[in-house]
Protein backbone atom coordinates (compact mmCIF):
# COMPACT_ATOMS: atom_id res chain seq x y z
CA UNK A 1 0.00 0.00 0.00
CA UNK A 2 1.32 3.48 -0.65
CA UNK A 3 0.57 6.96 0.45
CA UNK A 4 -2.88 7.07 -1.23
CA UNK A 5 -4.35 4.33 -0.12
CA UNK A 6 -7.37 4.90 2.47
CA UNK A 7 -9.19 2.31 4.64
CA UNK A 8 -12.30 2.26 6.35
CA UNK A 9 -12.38 3.18 9.73
CA UNK A 10 -15.74 2.99 11.45
CA UNK A 11 -19.32 2.47 10.63
CA UNK A 12 -22.07 4.36 8.09
CA UNK A 13 -24.92 6.69 9.84
CA UNK A 14 -27.65 8.57 9.07
CA UNK A 15 -28.52 11.85 11.58
CA UNK A 16 -31.85 13.37 11.70
CA UNK A 17 -31.45 16.89 13.49
CA UNK A 18 -33.51 17.78 16.05
CA UNK A 19 -33.46 21.63 16.39
CA UNK A 20 -31.58 24.63 15.23
CA UNK A 21 -31.05 28.24 17.21
CA UNK A 22 -29.30 31.12 15.94
CA UNK A 23 -28.53 32.64 19.65
CA UNK A 24 -30.19 34.37 21.27
CA UNK A 25 -33.39 32.55 19.83
CA UNK A 26 -34.61 29.61 21.00
CA UNK A 27 -34.16 26.13 19.16
CA UNK A 28 -36.95 25.48 16.28
CA UNK A 29 -36.98 22.72 13.54
CA UNK A 30 -37.94 24.44 10.49
CA UNK A 31 -37.03 21.45 8.70
CA UNK A 32 -36.91 18.29 8.42
CA UNK A 33 -33.32 17.05 7.62
CA UNK A 34 -32.02 13.86 6.92
CA UNK A 35 -27.90 13.27 6.65
CA UNK A 36 -25.81 10.13 5.21
CA UNK A 37 -22.38 8.91 6.45
CA UNK A 38 -20.28 6.82 4.90
CA UNK A 39 -18.14 4.89 7.22
CA UNK A 40 -14.77 7.64 8.14
CA UNK A 41 -11.85 6.82 5.79
CA UNK A 42 -7.97 7.17 6.74
CA UNK A 43 -4.63 7.81 4.66
CA UNK A 44 -3.28 3.92 5.68
CA UNK A 45 0.34 5.06 6.01
CA UNK A 46 0.13 8.75 7.90
CA UNK A 47 -0.44 8.07 11.48
CA UNK A 48 -1.26 12.18 11.27
CA UNK A 49 -3.99 11.73 8.80
CA UNK A 50 -7.44 12.37 10.39
CA UNK A 51 -10.48 10.49 9.03
CA UNK A 52 -12.78 12.39 6.29
CA UNK A 53 -15.82 10.56 5.41
CA UNK A 54 -18.69 11.36 2.57
CA UNK A 55 -21.47 12.46 3.23
CA UNK A 56 -25.37 13.60 1.69
CA UNK A 57 -27.73 16.18 3.60
CA UNK A 58 -31.40 16.54 2.54
CA UNK A 59 -33.49 19.05 4.08
CA UNK A 60 -37.57 19.33 3.59
CA UNK A 61 -40.23 21.89 4.27
CA UNK A 62 -42.13 21.26 7.13
CA UNK A 63 -45.20 19.72 7.39
CA UNK A 64 -43.08 16.59 6.27
CA UNK A 65 -46.14 15.16 3.86
CA UNK A 66 -45.77 13.84 0.00
CA UNK A 67 -45.71 17.73 -1.30
CA UNK A 68 -42.89 18.68 0.79
CA UNK A 69 -40.13 20.72 -0.97
CA UNK A 70 -36.42 20.63 -0.73
CA UNK A 71 -35.61 23.75 1.17
CA UNK A 72 -31.75 22.87 0.64
CA UNK A 73 -29.79 19.44 -0.22
CA UNK A 74 -25.76 19.77 -0.38
CA UNK A 75 -23.57 16.28 -0.14
CA UNK A 76 -19.32 16.31 -0.61
CA UNK A 77 -17.09 15.38 1.87
CA UNK A 78 -16.52 15.81 5.72
CA UNK A 79 -13.00 16.73 6.69
CA UNK A 80 -11.70 15.84 10.56
CA UNK A 81 -10.31 19.42 11.57
CA UNK A 82 -9.25 18.32 14.88
CA UNK A 83 -10.47 15.74 17.15
CA UNK A 84 -9.47 17.24 20.70
CA UNK A 85 -10.57 18.49 22.94
CA UNK A 86 -13.95 17.85 20.57
CA UNK A 87 -14.24 17.18 17.01
CA UNK A 88 -14.37 19.78 14.72
CA UNK A 89 -15.44 19.18 11.19
CA UNK A 90 -15.94 21.11 7.51
CA UNK A 91 -17.71 19.98 5.24
CA UNK A 92 -17.21 20.75 1.97
CA UNK A 93 -20.33 21.14 -0.43
CA UNK A 94 -19.49 19.37 -4.14
CA UNK A 95 -23.08 19.49 -4.70
CA UNK A 96 -25.20 21.92 -3.33
CA UNK A 97 -28.78 23.67 -3.97
CA UNK A 98 -27.77 26.84 -2.89
CA UNK A 99 -24.93 27.19 -5.39
CA UNK A 100 -24.93 31.04 -6.78
CA UNK A 101 -27.39 32.46 -3.88
CA UNK A 102 -26.28 34.55 -1.48
CA UNK A 103 -24.35 33.17 1.32
CA UNK A 104 -23.52 29.86 -0.56
CA UNK A 105 -19.98 30.79 -0.33
CA UNK A 106 -19.83 30.76 3.35
CA UNK A 107 -17.23 28.02 5.47
CA UNK A 108 -19.14 25.29 6.93
CA UNK A 109 -17.62 24.25 10.14
CA UNK A 110 -18.44 23.27 13.28
CA UNK A 111 -17.48 22.04 16.80
CA UNK A 112 -19.58 18.90 17.97
CA UNK A 113 -19.94 17.44 21.67
CA UNK A 114 -21.53 14.69 22.90
CA UNK A 115 -24.87 15.42 25.39
CA UNK A 116 -28.03 14.05 26.94
CA UNK A 117 -30.92 15.02 25.88
CA UNK A 118 -33.12 16.78 29.02
CA UNK A 119 -36.40 15.55 27.59
CA UNK A 120 -35.65 11.98 26.43
CA UNK A 121 -32.28 10.97 27.89
CA UNK A 122 -31.23 10.24 24.77
CA UNK A 123 -27.49 11.20 23.71
CA UNK A 124 -27.54 13.59 21.19
CA UNK A 125 -24.81 15.49 19.43
CA UNK A 126 -24.85 19.33 19.55
CA UNK A 127 -22.73 21.21 16.48
CA UNK A 128 -22.15 24.41 17.24
CA UNK A 129 -20.80 27.06 14.58
CA UNK A 130 -20.70 30.14 12.16
CA UNK A 131 -22.80 29.86 9.21
CA UNK A 132 -25.69 31.77 7.16
CA UNK A 133 -28.91 32.08 8.28
CA UNK A 134 -30.83 32.71 4.89
CA UNK A 135 -34.06 34.41 7.12
CA UNK A 136 -31.28 36.62 8.64
CA UNK A 137 -29.49 37.47 5.09
CA UNK A 138 -26.58 37.24 7.25
CA UNK A 139 -23.62 34.91 8.73
CA UNK A 140 -24.32 34.04 12.52
CA UNK A 141 -23.55 32.06 15.29
CA UNK A 142 -25.67 28.83 15.14
CA UNK A 143 -26.17 25.51 17.39
CA UNK A 144 -27.78 22.57 16.28
CA UNK A 145 -28.93 19.14 17.88
CA UNK A 146 -28.78 15.87 16.05
CA UNK A 147 -29.49 12.52 16.33
CA UNK A 148 -27.01 9.97 15.42
CA UNK A 149 -27.82 6.44 14.05
CA UNK A 150 -24.87 3.92 13.47
CA UNK A 151 -26.17 1.71 10.52
CA UNK A 152 -24.93 -2.28 10.56
CA UNK A 153 -21.91 -3.01 7.89
CA UNK A 154 -24.79 -4.87 6.05
CA UNK A 155 -26.99 -2.11 5.27
CA UNK A 156 -26.78 -0.56 1.98
CA UNK A 157 -25.58 2.42 2.42
CA UNK A 158 -21.41 1.18 2.52
CA UNK A 159 -17.93 2.63 1.92
CA UNK A 160 -17.75 2.79 -1.39
CA UNK A 161 -14.16 0.75 -1.24
CA UNK A 162 -16.21 -2.27 0.27
CA UNK A 163 -18.70 -2.15 -2.05
CA UNK A 164 -16.24 -2.87 -4.89
CA UNK A 165 -14.85 -5.60 -2.86
CA UNK A 166 -17.46 -7.26 -2.29
CA UNK A 167 -20.05 -6.56 -5.13
CA UNK A 168 -22.88 -9.37 -3.37
CA UNK A 169 -23.80 -6.56 -1.14
CA UNK A 170 -25.38 -5.01 -4.26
Amino acid sequence: MDRTTIIPCGKPSASARVSISWPPAPPVEDSSVLVLSSCPYKYTLDPNALPFLLYLDLRLSLPLSPSSQITWGFAGIRHTLQVNPHPKFRWDHVIDSRNGKEGCDTVDEGDTIVSRDAITGENVEVETGIGWNPDAGRVQRYEEVWRLWYLDNSTYFLPSTEILENPTHL
